[in-house]
């Protein structure tokens, strides 16, 4: 994949793991092994960054982005 967004999508379509799962696997896991301990969960107290995408087949339109609590677009 080219990005970390087609992934998610790609471990879904292709690999029937679930989009909850497939995002953490590119979130919280990778914040993890860069020890980035303010980010990658929701959590109290974390940076709260969501974003909101639906996907066309397998492609991930993002719909919306909110970055430390304020939507961004």
């Amino acid at each position: 994949p080219a990005s970390l967004m087609q992934a998610i999508v790609k471990l879904n379509n292709k690999h029937d793991i679930s989009l909850h799962r497939a995002m953490g696997m590119v979130t919280w896991k990778i914040a993890d092994m860069l020890d980035l301990k303010d980010r990658g969960h929701l959590k109290a107290g974390l940076r709260s960054d969501i974003l909101q995408f639906r996907v066309l087949g397998d492609t991930p339109l993002i719909r919306n982005l909110w970055c430390s609590g304020h939507k961004a677009f």
